[in-house]
């Protein structure tokens, strides 16, 4: 097989842990807000601005709750993006290690090398752009969202004479019988009850979209930046699309887009003829990822004045041949999957998705996502970042 369809396996490999990667950072995220929804639930209950009396007393309690509310919402979503930056500095180092890795395995020798500094991984981290903005203003208007909605909430049912049972309901919604893990910020995980139908559904909703697009921007910015650094090697990156019914115009229209590394201008074989436009993700919840097209062997023969010295040297025979510096074949999702082993696919997809899935009683489009079931930014690091 030629060295760049390989690449392209292993980083799907890869890509496919790290989105799952990603919805354990959502789990962060979200237990921080089923944290805030419960002291959310006993605020309305300390102040009950239900309680019958004047007016005027109803609406002291009221203004009561909404400060003590605003503060509480607002050092809820600090706490929550200080989490996942954290997270996301670990995903970073690890990201560019795991190029390097991936690189370096398939060519059974070390021709890829690591060039970014902690610092460069830290900033890439915090300062990257989610969606044209910083990821903080991102938290911070989720916050203010959250806010409002609960002071229109409260003021409608004050108002319409509800009691503190139903204020709780316009909140959390109605209990659906289940338990949801949560982690504490001390790491540990305990269940609680779930609840669906309250205002808190959309907050978590937006924050799951938010952590995944971030998860997606900081890789994607590692991957190509690592490229970039082994430019001697990499000559262009690939846009490989996971192409399914779910899959969003922008990334079909970008799909087998391969764009020059040093230029950003589109390849002559390129399915997108458009300049680089920047890596993914290009909107909410993408999973599109970059893949490295290398340099053929005449091509690096070439460059190096004819002989193969230094490391060139150490590529084997087998691998030379296999160097023709063509774009991977498209290979999606559903394709990869079908080619490993059954322990893989259970690890990816968990033994009840897995049946559903070999019975034909669902396909992986008609998953909540396809990157199976989360995994923590730990394990991932346990999988991967071996000595």
């Amino acid at each position: 097989m030629p060295i760049n369809d390989d690449l392209a396996e292993e980083f799907i490999n890869y890509r496919v842990d790290l989105l799952r990667a990603g919805e354990g950072v959502a789990v962060v995220a979200v237990s921080n807000l089923r944290q805030l929804e419960a002291a959310l639930v006993d605020l309305i209950a300390d102040n009950d601005p239900s309680s019958p009396g004047r007016t005027t007393y109803q609406l002291r309690r009221l203004n009561t709750l909404l400060t003590q509310t605003r503060r509480t919402i607002r050092s809820t979503y600090t706490t929550a993006r200080r989490q996942v930056t954290k997270e996301l500095i670990e995903l970073a180092d690890l990201e560019q290690r795991q190029v390097v890795r991936i690189i370096n395995g398939v060519f059974d020798t070390r021709v890829a090398s690591v060039a970014l500094s902690p610092n460069d991984l830290k900033q890439l981290a915090t300062e990257s752009m989610t969606r044209g903005n910083p990821a903080s203003e991102w938290w911070d208007d989720q916050s203010v969202r959250l806010r409002r909605r609960f002071e229109a909430e409260m003021r409608m049912g004050v108002t319409q004479g509800e009691t503190v049972d139903q204020l709780v309901a316009r909140v959390r919604g109605k209990a659906t019988g289940r338990r949801v893990p949560i982690q504490l910020p001390s790491g540990e995980s305990r269940v609680v009850r779930e609840y669906v139908g309250g205002i808190m559904d959309a907050s978590r909703r937006e924050a799951v979209a938010l952590v995944r697009t971030a998860v997606q921007t900081n890789a994607n910015r590692v991957i190509n930046e690592t490229y970039k650094a082994n430019g001697d090697l990499v000559y262009a990156v690939a846009a490989l699309v996971t192409l399914d019914t779910r899959t969003s115009p922008t990334c079909i229209a970008r799909s087998g887009g391969v764009w020059l590394i040093d230029t950003g201008e589109p390849t002559e074989d390129s399915g997108a003829q458009e300049p680089f436009p920047g890596e993914p993700p290009w909107h909410w919840n993408c999973r599109t990822v970059l893949v490295p097209v290398t340099k053929s062997w005449d091509q690096l023969i070439a460059e190096a004045g004819g002989e193969p010295t230094g490391v060139l040297g150490n590529i084997p025979p087998s691998k030379r041949a296999s160097m023709d510096g063509f774009v991977p074949g498209r290979l999606n999702y559903e394709q990869w999957l079908k080619k490993q082993t059954t322990a893989r696919q259970l690890d990816v997809l968990g033994p009840g998705r897995y049946r559903l899935w070999k019975q034909g009683k669902i396909t992986l489009a008609q998953l909540t996502d396809q990157s199976g079931r989360p995994l923590t930014v730990a394990e991932l690091r346990r999988r991967y970042d071996k000595p």
